[in-house]
């Protein structure tokens, strides 16, 4: 689940049982009848299409070892698979240039600003748009990565895998984000919520 996204609301069934005001036997019949057609389960929040995620038959393309680090400073160490080889970064700047690295190339990433999107006013989704790259080389690149690769991934740690994500929700309500209580219209920007993956780095060969 992204972090920050809202808990699921009662089920129907539940929201039936604590009702007084219909008979008992119409109740029955009627939970006959609707069950026939579809067993009764908690509805599921529908996922924005801006955060659908693709991904290989084992979890992504390509695996490599590496550490991660969350926002609230917590890390652990396992197997990132990615669905892409090689990121394509814009560089910082403007200039147009775009660099193209390849996944065994990356020391570190650490991911520096979000970029909130919404639809409504109120509910905003925060992906990367500034990270910093240090090849193995030692050489660093600035920019923003094309495409939405490093959204979110599968992460191994021993025999558990669970995906992890880089981007997030908020909710502007009565002019205050909801994860943090801030009024300041740009803090998810650097502030991410705590259960997003900040920073990545490659383990040995």
């Amino acid at each position: 689940m992204i972090p920050g996204t809202r808990p699921r609301k009662a089920s129907l069934k539940n929201a039936m049982l604590k009702s007084h005001s219909m008979p008992a036997v119409l109740i029955i019949a009627f939970l006959l009848a609707f069950t026939g057609a579809s067993a009764l389960k908690d509805p599921t929040p529908p996922v924005p299409p801006e955060v659908v995620m693709k991904e290989g038959a084992s979890g992504g393309n390509f695996s490599f070892s590496a550490s991660i680090r969350f926002a609230d400073g917590k890390e652990a160490s396992g197997i990132i698979y990615f669905s892409a080889g090689v990121l394509e970064i814009a560089a910082k700047g403007g200039s147009g240039e775009r660099v193209s690295v390849r996944v065994q190339e990356i020391g570190t990433l650490d991911i520096l600003r979000w970029k909130g999107e919404s639809r409504d006013g109120k509910t905003y989704v925060f992906r990367p748009s500034l990270e910093k790259i240090t090849l193995k080389n030692g050489r660093s690149i600035e920019g923003s990565i094309a495409g939405r690769v490093i959204d979110g991934f599968i992460f191994q740690e021993q025999n558990v895998k669970r995906r992890l994500f880089t981007v997030f929700y908020d909710y502007l309500k009565n002019g205050a984000w909801s994860n943090s209580g801030e009024t300041a219209a740009d803090y998810p920007e650097k502030n991410p919520h705590p259960g997003v993956v900040v920073r990545i780095s490659a383990g040995e060969d």
